[in-house]
């Protein structure tokens, strides 16, 4: 079960998705896992994914293979896949209107002739290509599709956006999801901009506001039978237990986990023995397994699939595109760049420092261009640049250029020693003001 919000515009659209996965046994929900992104970019869609998990995992991927990327590829795939479905499971296939979940939901959004377009395909809708558009009469057109569609209005009309402003848009999203996270919604949030010159993206993890139903702790209090055989009995509908060959576990609605040739290798996502303080022994095992143990430097490391956070990271080489140098490590990153903090910028380009007003401040270093150029500035405004051209090296002031020290406090102390030949000859003039040097001989 899922949702997803989307906001459109004359010129953009905004959609979300979270990564929770979720059973329903007898009619009640359990959390699985929070690995499963419900939305993805693929080529120039934004792609809201529903139903089964299993279904649409083998849709996108096909459709990441195909070279024609379009709504009416993605369209013919879904047919095409919900057929052989159907096909393969004979007379155990059930239509949703009989009972049985739907199996295909998808919402895509893009932009077709600069204009923003969402189109909706389903099997409720016998696979026909629904698209949403923005009424002429209207600026915005918002959409709740999923689980918790009037607990998430309600705290949509609390929220204050402004959508000059992507962390503004993306805070309140943020907002709206943890204030209906649960056993189908929550894990991780991700929110895309779609324009037509470029689509963003963010993500965050989602906060539980309750208590959550594990998956886990429903297996082990009721379905263990001290035999080392886990079986269903019950009417489950979690067509998404997969084998380490991604075939599906359930047969006649019961799950065998218990070590036969059918099932020979199993991954499990998350195990809890005994709740949080259990203990796993492998003392009577004569092939004991090799348990990797955490170096105990190892302290303030996160890795995530996206980032990776640690107080000091050492290499002997960094490649990236862009790195940022921010007096706040919890800022982050928008259209390129961190706004709104004191930082320093390196990329191909060369390297900026910027202020916390998102001005040009201090120096900017040109580079990779064929001549290099340094440049000074203070508060958005130029000071001058050293910079070479011809295979000459020019130091060139927005006002004046002052070389030495004009105070000295003792003997030597700023003195500039001219060395080599001066040419003056393009020189316009010289003027020596009311302080002419004194020329002094050795």
């Amino acid at each position: 079960m899922s949702l997803c919000i989307f906001i459109q515009h004359k010129n953009d659209i905004y959609m979300a998705g979270d990564s929770r996965m979720s059973v329903d046994i007898d009619g009640t929900n359990y959390r699985w896992n929070d690995n499963y992104n419900k939305i993805e970019q693929v080529g120039n869609l934004v792609i809201f994914k529903s139903g089964s998990a299993q279904i649409m995992t083998k849709i996108i991927e096909q459709f990441k293979t195909n070279e024609k990327k379009d709504v009416n590829t993605f369209q013919k795939l879904c047919i095409e896949i919900y057929n052989e479905h159907k096909s393969k499971n004979g007379n155990n296939f059930k239509h949703y209107e009989y009972g049985d979940d739907i199996k295909i939901g998808v919402l895509i959004g893009t932009i077709e002739n600069d204009i923003p377009a969402l189109y909706f395909i389903s099997e409720s809708l016998g696979f026909e290509k629904r698209k949403m558009e923005l009424p002429l009469d209207k600026e915005i057109n918002e959409g709740f599709l999923g689980v918790k569609c009037d607990e998430a209005i309600q705290t949509y009309k609390s929220c204050v956006f402004d959508f000059n402003d992507l962390n503004n848009v993306f805070e309140n999203y943020k907002k709206i999801y943890e204030s209906v996270t649960g056993t189908n919604i929550g894990g991780n949030m991700t929110l895309f901009h779609i324009t037509k010159n470029k689509i963003e993206s963010m993500s965050c993890g989602l906060k539980n506001p309750e208590p959550i139903s594990e998956l886990s702790d429903y297996l082990l209090e009721k379905y263990f039978k001290g035999n080392g055989l886990y079986e269903f009995s019950s009417r489950l509908r979690a067509r998404d237990f997969l084998d380490s060959n991604g075939n599906s576990l359930m047969t006649s609605d019961k799950l065998k986990l218990d070590g036969t040739k059918a099932i020979d290798k199993i991954t499990v996502n998350q195990l809890l023995i005994g709740g949080e303080n259990g203990t796993i022994s492998f003392d009577d095992l004569s092939d004991k397994p090799n348990i990797p143990v955490l170096p105990n430097y190892i302290q303030s490391t996160k890795i995530t699939s996206t980032t990776i956070e640690s107080p000091t990271v050492r290499g002997g080489n960094i490649i990236g595109g862009k790195l940022f140098a921010v007096d706040n490590p919890n800022a982050i990153i928008s259209n390129g760049d961190v706004p709104n903090y004191k930082r320093l910028i390196i990329d191909s380009n060369g390297l900026s420092s910027y202020n916390a007003n998102n001005q040009v401040d201090g120096i900017q270093l040109s580079a990779n261009d064929g001549y290099g150029k340094l440049e000074f500035i203070y508060h958005g405004q130029p000071r001058g640049q050293i910079y070479q051209d011809s295979g000459s090296l020019y130091i060139r002031p927005e006002q004046r250029l002052r070389i030495g020290n004009q105070n000295p406090a003792s003997g030597n102390v700023g003195d500039v020693q001219a060395v080599g030949k001066w040419d003056f000859s393009y020189a316009s003039e010289i003027v020596w003001g009311n302080n002419a040097p004194v020329a002094k001989f050795a």
